[in-house]
């Protein structure tokens, strides 16, 4: 358990969506560095398929 000293209720609002987001995008990113080594490819066909593997993620997640 975490303990926050805020004023507000607005201010710990702000403190804990903030922390998802981080939390999220961390995840975001550990996905997206494990789909593209498990694809094992080289360097240039890595980066054409950043865009691929992002989309995957996201729509595994159901963000679109």
């Amino acid at each position: 358990k975490e303990i926050y000293e805020t004023k507000s209720m607005d201010e710990l609002l702000k403190i804990l969506i903030s922390k998802e987001k981080k939390r999220s995008l961390d995840q975001f990113s550990n996905d997206f560095q494990a789909k593209l080594k498990e694809k094992n490819l080289t360097l240039e066909e890595l980066i054409d398929s950043g865009e691929k593997t992002r989309t995957e993620i996201l729509k595994e997640r159901k963000i679109i």
